[in-house]
């Protein structure tokens, strides 16, 4: 699926998790893989950018973060705003 996306924002509630994915490499902590899969998406051709949101101060993040372990699709693609948001 191409969606020819050049500006991606990331928005996370989790600092730490930010932090593993700009950081260096940890080859031996427990998601280095995931963590290496993030990096490897971080560097194509677009415009990242990684953000810290407070979940409090962030309804969306919130929402999303409650909805997608319910999710059965390993990848979801919003493309309008989902009920109850």
């Amino acid at each position: 699926l191409q969606r020819n996306f050049r500006n991606v924002i990331c928005v996370s509630d989790s600092l730490h998790a930010i932090n593993l994915v700009l950081g260096s490499r940890e080859p031996f902590h427990r998601y280095a893989v995931l963590v290496m899969e993030i990096k490897d998406l971080l560097g194509r051709d677009w415009r990242t950018s990684l953000v810290h949101s407070l979940c409090e101060g962030n309804q969306c993040a919130n929402f999303l973060s409650m909805w997608g372990p319910n999710c059965r699709s390993e990848l979801v693609i919003i493309d309008e705003i989902p009920v109850g948001l």
